[in-house]
């Protein structure tokens, strides 16, 4: 883990990451491939909304979910993952938000902002990630 704000630690996820995407009529299909491949992973992400089933998933899996889902778009970035550690709590989500992307945004890094229950993370697209040099371990 390395400081990269006061309050705030981040520590780089081994794997990179890809988006996928497909109409939820498919999800169960697409659930039946992927669940048995989640469980070792440090990160995956699932989202539905209306007509959409989303997931981020470790790129160690693309070939096989390009090779037995054929109903899936891929996005082509790749991204790295920063698990988001809060030294003291002091602060709620929304200031997470807006601290974290106004520092990224002055830094030319765009980001994808996820939160769960008990975690927090920031995509980075693996091609910007070399801007972190020397505030985060690699």
């Amino acid at each position: 883990m390395s400081p990269l704000f006061d309050d705030y630690s981040l520590e780089l996820l081994n794997d990179t990451i890809f988006l996928y995407q497909v109409h939820t009529q498919f999800k169960n299909r697409v659930l039946g491939v992927i669940l048995p491949l989640l469980w070792q992973d440090d990160f995956f992400s699932i989202t539905q909304s209306n007509q959409e089933f989303s997931f981020f998933l470790p790129s160690k899996h693309d070939h096989t979910i390009r090779s037995q889902l054929n109903i899936v778009q891929k996005m082509e970035q790749e991204y790295k993952v920063l698990k988001l550690y809060q030294v003291n709590h002091q602060i709620d989500e929304l200031g997470v938000v807006a601290q974290f992307a106004s520092t990224f945004q002055k830094m030319d890094i765009p980001i994808l902002y996820i939160n769960s229950f008990a975690s927090n993370f920031i995509l980075i697209p693996i091609d910007e990630i070399h801007k972190l040099d020397g505030m985060i371990e690699f």
